[in-house]
């Protein structure tokens, strides 16, 4: 065999593997057991997408995501709620005001906001914005980019280096309340 036809192998046995995995996922989503978090790459311009897991969870849980802002060049933290509705954005850490960050607890949707001076961060509190079912995390715009999902004992890290454009999020298999 080619070098050239064991490479459409591959490809054609990961698109396979892909679509496999998407249909057992949404199948088991229809059970009522909890829901899921389909976790996709898109590579390249094309919009292409390559799956990387699906994550099924019973409760809400709690995601961080960080990264280096793009204008700015200092650290974001945001602290997620993901349950099955989907993602909401809970608390928000920032060094910075101004170019996407907001200036205000109010700006924020927050209900306080507090400055750590050990740290240097304005810490947004009591927010509850919900953010949608599916988040888009442009990798090839911000620098070190990660998201965390806590779930029990387990963490699963997402970040730039399993993904180069953009990592997607999206909550499935619950019914909107």
């Amino acid at each position: 065999m080619g070098r050239h036809q064991a490479l459409v192998l591959v490809i054609l046995s990961l698109l396979v593997f892909n679509a496999i995995l998407v249909a057992i996922s949404v199948s088991l989503a229809g059970n009522g057991k909890g829901y899921y978090v389909l976790v996709q790459c898109r590579d390249d311009s094309s919009g292409l997408e390559r799956n990387l897991t699906v994550i099924h969870l019973y409760e809400p849980v709690t995601a961080n995501l960080s990264f280096i802002h793009s204008v700015h060049k200092t650290p974001i933290y945001d602290i997620l709620e993901v349950n099955s509705t989907g993602f909401y954005g809970v608390e928000h850490w920032t060094m910075e005001f101004g170019a996407g960050e907001p200036d205000t607890a109010e700006d924020a949707g927050a209900s306080s906001w507090i400055y750590n001076e050990s740290t240097g961060f304005y810490i947004f509190r009591g927010m509850h914005r919900p953010l949608g079912k599916t988040l888009y995390l442009p990798l090839d715009v911000s620098i070190n980019m990660s998201i965390t999902f806590y779930t029990g004992d387990h963490k699963l890290v997402f970040n730039d280096r399993i993904c180069s454009r953009m990592l997607v999020l999206e909550v499935i298999g619950a019914k909107d309340k």
